[in-house]
Order: structure tokens, then C-alpha cells, then sequence
């Protein structure tokens, strides 16, 4: 009778290891690497905020990024990071992203040393204990990463944000309040070697993403590929790629990696 107790708990115990353990090389079609998503995240709020301003300046926008619009993007960009097509996978490698001159995550600021509120920075803490400028710090969670000398009468202190903002609109909350003499957060409109660039068409969209180089030594040469979304079965399919041959150096001809991390 304990033997075939035995027995039994004993082929409880390898069904359970079967059912349990997953095999470590196992990556479902669905999952992608934590390092590409939150990539494609910033891309896909970047993207939201573009879509939303158009034509307008995004510093008089809301300071918040629609969470269902850059859902929608990212979910796009994660379609096409997944496709099996050698294009996609050839974007992938050349780690395209969205021209970093829409900020969302860190600003600088100047403020005058002799201000109040500045008496912590100005003792090397990277603290700011009161006043309006330190409220605004407290209702954004924003954190100061860096804390430097600016000349005689100003410093600088770095502000990032855990959560992704428009950074442009979030900046100008700053400007005008006492001891702030200015702020600035990247937005060089010339700033742009690559891009991603959504375009809406019938029955969904259309995703070219723009490589560039030699812009300012050399003669200006560029690389496109242009994939569509189809919203009704949310089908990518490759339309065309053009442009000028990609150098070695760019790595667009790695194999991309399938880490998890």
C-alpha cells in the first residue's frame, strides 16, 4: 500500500514539473524585450503629441500625453517590431526612432542664485524645500538628476520625470515664476537624423520610417521604409523602401537581439 502511494505522489510530482516548468528559450509572437518596449512607449508618446499639436507649438498644449492615442501607436509599432517581414526586422536593426526634438522627459532650468528657493542648490542638495517652483516639483514627481554652475548669478538644475510628459507644455509652467530665468528642453527642430512619421489612409495608417546622414559635412543622404497598417484585421504589410545605400558603421545589417532585458 506505501509503495503505490509512493508511486503515485511520485507521478503527481513529474506531471506537476511538466505542467510548471516552461522551456527557457520559449518567446511568444506576442512578447517582445523589455528594452524595446519601453523604447517603442517614448516613440509611441512622442508620436501622440505630434498627432496632436500638428501644426501648432506642443508648449500650448496639455501637459499630459493621451493615453489612448499612444496606446494605439505603440500597439502599431509593436505589429511591426513582431512581422516576419525582412524589413521590418532591417528597421529593427537600424533602431529607428522618432526625432528626439519633442521631449518627454527631461528639462533644464536656470534659476538665479540669490532667489530663496535656491538656498538648498546653492549648498550642493539637490533639493528644492519650498516656494512655487518646489509645489510644481512635488505635483509632477519630477526629480533633479543634476545641479550645476551656470555663471556668476544663475545655476542649472536638470528636472526628469518617472512618467512620460509633454515636456514642452510642463516647462513652461516654470517661466515667470520668481527665480526661474529660463528653461529650455531640446526643441531644435533641426535635430532629426531618423524619424518615424505616421500618415493616416483609408482603413488605416501609413508608417514610413526615415533614416539620414552625412547632413551637415557631406552631401545630405537619406534611407525610407514604408509599411501600412490595416485597422480591420490589424495586418502590417511592407509597401516600399527607397533611399540611398546604408554605410556598415549605421549596424543595420545586425541580426536583432531577442533578450528579455
Amino acid at each position: 500500500m506505501h509503495r503505490i502511494q509512493f508511486k503515485l505522489g511520485f507521478i503527481l510530482l513529474i506531471l506537476a514539473g511538466f505542467i510548471l516548468v516552461k522551456p527557457s528559450s520559449a518567446f511568444s509572437q506576442t512578447e517582445i524585450p523589455r528594452h524595446v518596449k519601453n523604447k517603442l512607449k517614448r516613440d509611441a508618446a512622442r508620436l501622440s503629441i505630434r498627432m496632436d499639436a500638428g501644426s501648432d507649438d506642443p508648449s500650448m498644449m496639455d501637459i499630459g500625453i493621451s493615453v489612448r492615442q499612444s496606446e494605439m501607436i505603440y500597439g502599431i509599432l509593436k505589429s511591426i517590431y513582431l512581422s516576419d517581414s525582412p524589413e521590418a526586422k532591417r528597421v529593427n536593426d537600424c533602431r529607428i526612432g522618432v526625432a528626439a526634438n519633442i521631449p518627454i522627459e527631461r528639462f533644464e532650468l536656470v534659476y538665479d542664485k540669490d532667489t530663496d528657493w535656491a538656498a538648498s542648490l546653492n549648498d550642493g542638495i539637490f533639493e528644492v524645500e519650498s516656494g512655487e517652483v518646489a509645489d510644481l516639483i512635488d505635483d509632477y514627481d519630477l526629480v533633479i538628476t543634476e545641479n550645476y554652475n551656470w555663471d556668476g548669478e544663475h545655476g542649472v538644475i536638470i528636472l526628469e520625470s518617472p512618467k512620460l510628459y509633454n515636456i514642452a507644455a510642463l516647462a513652461q509652467k516654470f517661466l515667470g515664476l520668481p527665480g526661474v530665468h529660463e528653461v529650455n528642453y531640446g526643441d531644435d527642430k533641426k535635430a532629426k537624423d531618423e524619424d518615424i512619421i505616421f500618415s493616416r489612409v483609408e482603413g488605416g495608417w501609413e508608417i514610413t520610417f526615415e533614416k539620414q546622414w552625412d547632413q551637415i559635412i557631406k552631401t545630405p543622404k537619406a534611407h525610407t521604409w514604408v509599411f501600412r497598417f490595416m485597422e480591420g484585421d490589424s495586418t502590417v504589410n511592407f509597401i516600399q523602401e527607397t533611399g540611398d545605400d546604408l554605410p556598415d558603421w549605421m549596424g543595420c545589417q545586425l541580426i536583432t537581439s531577442l533578450g528579455t532585458d
